[in-house]
Formats: C-alpha cells, sequence, structure tokens
C-alpha cells in the first residue's frame, strides 16, 4: 500500500505517495463517525447537521491538498475545520438522542 521507506528516503515521489495514501487512509477511518454522527443530528438538527458535514468536508480537502505537498506539517490547516465539525455533530447527535430518550421515542 506505501511506498518502502528506502524508495521513499530515495525518492521524493515516493514520499508524496506515502502522504497522499495517508490522508486517504485517514479520511476512510473517519469517514464512518461522521456519517453516523450526521445522520443522528439530522432527525432533530438537519441545517445543523448539512452545515457541520459540508465544513468537515471542505477541512477534509484541506487537509489532504496540505498533506498531498509531501510536508505532513501543512495538514494542520485542514485540521481546525474537521475537528471542530466532527466535535459539533457528535454533541448534536449526543442531544438529539438525549431529547429523544426523554420524549419517550
Amino acid at each position: 500500500m506505501y511506498a518502502e521507506k528506502a524508495e521513499q528516503d530515495a525518492s521524493r515521489d515516493a514520499l508524496i505517495f506515502n502522504c497522499k495514501q495517508r490522508a486517504h487512509q485517514n479520511t476512510l477511518e473517519n469517514t464512518p463517525t461522521i456519517i453516523l454522527t450526521t445522520l443522528i443530528s439530522a432527525v432533530q438538527y438537519p441545517k445543523y447537521a448539512a452545515v457541520a458535514c459540508g465544513l468537515w468536508n471542505l477541512g477534509r480537502v484541506l487537509y489532504t491538498l496540505g498533506y498531498a505537498t509531501g510536508e505532513p506539517k501543512k495538514r494542520s490547516r485542514g485540521n481546525i475545520p474537521s475537528y471542530l465539525a466532527a466535535l459539533g455533530l457528535v454533541g448534536l447527535s449526543g442531544k438529539t438522542v438525549y431529547d429523544l430518550f426523554k420524549a419517550g421515542v
């Protein structure tokens, strides 16, 4: 899946390939949580859920573009919107579940 360490040390293209692979893998790891929290949040707060999910996607694009430069530190510009959106979705989904239990649904 990734270029070997020796290949990466010898070739900038291999380093960039590895960075792109890592960005892709990290996005795939986070996607199920975002989808689930978006769906739960959308039951009671559809507009907020849509905005938060869109912000998360924008953050992931910035994260990937920054990481794809071959300089992993540049990925941090996409972390802030992604993490804020994810935190918002977790909070909204928690509030939605709480309200549904409270209502006896």
